[in-house]
């Protein structure tokens, strides 16, 4: 995930999801996720959508991996 970000790093901005179009969002994230960094990517998006005034439910559990039960 991190190479593929780095590699192509000058796409992201294409490829993001336009989630400030979304009215409410709940974003679920585990802290032990070996895919990808769910933490950090849910945090990024929150950011985004409150610079556009939008609120978000972030749900965390650090303990959590991939797949949250």
């Amino acid at each position: 995930y991190r190479a593929s970000r780095e590699r192509f790093g000058d796409r992201l901005t294409d490829a993001a999801i336009s989630v400030e179009r979304i009215e409410q969002l709940i974003l679920v994230a585990g802290g032990d996720d070996q895919v990808w960094p769910a933490v950090a990517m849910a945090r990024c998006i929150v950011g985004r959508r409150e610079l556009h005034g939008l609120q978000t439910t972030l749900v965390t559990d650090l303990d959590a991996g991939h797949r949250t039960l």
